[in-house]
């Protein structure tokens, strides 16, 4: 083989093993960087927040069972609980169980139970009531996919609650998942510091009645406090209208945290699941601390008075009487009318007016007269400078 095309076979081999190598390391890296994803977790019983908003990461090696059969496929919301377990509360694949306590059903796994500390029954009513279950929701919206199968994807909020299941028929009412509006308030203003919410819900059917339901309010010294909102810490209470919105007056300015129970007419279950937001009240200042005050409409710039005259009346008087006019001019609350004996400078107010004209009398002279118009301390530019001579 001819020593020139051997030399290039053998370069263009090693040019094209570095690409190749390149590749698949590109690839690599973009598939791990597709495969992370962040989701909050949080969890309700149903009468306390077991668990305040956290930020959990998952990443292709979070698809494992953990040690109760979990799905190595896909990412669920029963991995971000065992991934927030393992890191923040020591739960091992030997004890998982401990924590999260799951059954086989037809639809996949059946939650039973969540301990925080490995060692409760995890129950999802916080006095061991029957017929309350464990259900979830992903960012606020119905699902009809099981736990094992319900995929995750980046920036999802996840909430485990508890429920009461309604009773048996003929007895049974609807129960419902429900949350504020917003997932946080920000609210500039002065007294009363008064904040309307509105809670909204997914029923087991297309009604939506979460009337009559009672949102309370908890003091807490910022977004990521960790205190949670309950029926005794709460610091003031509304109740919801027939359409799902309560009226907060809150005491003080400040952080605090929201939430809202609603039981049944025999007062021993709850039948809507547990909210969660929080709200920060600010009194007004300037500018306003912390929020973004409410945007106000631009109060538009007086413009400059043109046509400025004058006339003086002919009289054997010692003074003279002089009309003065000029041109309306645009956005304006009043105008000002300065005179001076000097063109370039000691003016002083002469009037001010909503009108177009005034009347006024001076002595034999010379005089400079001009004018602007001013509304809501913003002032137009001076008109012209008018010469008045009165003999």
């Amino acid at each position: 083989m001819n020593p020139f095309i051997k030399k290039n076979i053998k370069s263009f081999l090693s040019l094209f093993l570095a690409v190749v190598m390149i590749l698949s390391l590109t690839d690599g890296f973009t598939a791990k960087a597709a495969a992370a994803l962040t989701v909050t977790l949080r969890i309700e019983q149903d009468e306390s927040t077991l668990l305040t908003p956290v930020q959990v990461t998952l990443t292709d090696a979070d698809k494992r069972d953990f040690g109760i059969g979990l799905s190595t496929e896909t990412l669920t919301p029963l991995h971000a609980l065992a991934k927030y377990l393992s890191e923040k509360k020591g739960a091992t694949d030997q004890t998982m169980a401990n924590y999260i306590k799951v059954s086989e059903s037809d639809y996949g796994l059946f939650l039973n139970g969540i301990s925080l500390n490995g060692n409760t029954e995890g129950s999802p009513a916080a006095n061991s009531q029957s017929d309350v279950s464990w259900m979830y929701n992903v960012n606020n919206k119905a699902t009809t996919a099981g736990l094992s199968s319900c995929q995750l994807k980046d920036k999802d909020s996840v909430v485990f609650y508890g429920v009461w299941s309604g009773g048996t028929w003929p007895d049974s009412v609807e129960t419902y998942f429900s949350h504020f509006d917003q997932s946080s308030y920000s609210f500039c203003s002065r007294r009363p510091f008064t904040l309307t919410v509105s809670l909204k819900g997914i029923g087991w059917s297309a009604a939506q009645n979460l009337a009559g339901a009672t949102v309370i309010a908890t003091k807490c010294k910022g977004a990521t406090d960790g205190i949670t909102a309950t029926q005794k810490n709460a610091v003031l209470t509304a109740k919801t209208d027939k359409n799902g919105a309560a009226v907060l007056t809150f005491p003080e300015e400040g952080w605090y945290v929201l939430s809202a129970y609603r039981k049944t007419k025999d007062g021993s279950h709850y039948d809507i699941s547990r909210p969660y937001a929080v709200a920060h009240i600010v009194r007004r200042r300037y500018p306003c601390e912390g929020v973004n005050p409410p945007k106000r409409k631009a109060i538009a710039k007086p413009t400059k008075p043109s046509g400025l005259k004058a006339k003086v009346k002919k009289s054997k008087k010692r003074k003279k009487t002089i009309k003065l006019s000029w041109k309306r001019a645009n956005n304006i609350t009043k105008y000002r009318i300065y005179i001076s004996k000097k063109k370039n400078r000691n003016y002083t107010l002469l009037t001010s007016t909503r009108k177009t004209k005034i009347t006024f009398k001076r002595k034999k002279g010379t005089y400079y007269v001009k004018i602007r118009a001013y509304r809501n301390s913003l002032y137009s530019k001076y008109s012209r400078i008018l010469k008045i001579k009165v003999k």
